[in-house]
């Protein structure tokens, strides 16, 4: 995936003043390559194991650290009916279990995000509990 292939710039000017921050507005935002990889093998009776790798901003335009910006992650299906998720994303871990059926399926997974900065980073923690309901 490629970013803001031309470079994005900013202008001083705004449609809706509704804020008086003196932050301003950066002056670009640079051109950014991610890349990810994944595999899927079936294993015996029913079994299936999903393994995935994301690399983002490959030429370290952001100036995060290689663990921030690495994402690492796999699904073991076992009959097609229960899951179990894990992972390492944004430099924390991920877990999550789930059932499946043909039409729908029911998950919950934990995650964190860090909403800091790069001088300052904060763990969010989250939980999400998702249904899927497929319609094909």
């Amino acid at each position: 995936v490629v970013r803001n292939n031309f470079g994005l710039h900013f202008g001083n000017s705004i449609l809706l003043g509704l804020a008086h921050s003196p932050a301003g507005v950066p002056d670009t935002e640079p051109m950014t390559i991610d890349g990810a990889v994944g595999i899927s093998p079936h294993m015996g009776t029913g079994g299936e194991v999903r393994i995935g790798v994301e690399w983002h901003d490959i030429f370290d335009k952001s100036g995060m650290t290689l663990a921030k910006r690495l994402a690492v992650g796999a699904e073991f299906h076992f009959r097609k009916k229960v899951f179990l998720r894990m992972g390492w994303g944004s430099g924390y871990p991920s877990f999550g279990i789930g059932v499946s059926k043909e039409s729908s399926e029911l998950s919950l997974s934990w995650y964190s995000e860090d909403v800091g900065t790069s001088a300052v980073p904060q763990q969010n923690t989250n939980f999400a509990l998702q249904y899927v309901l497929r319609a094909f």
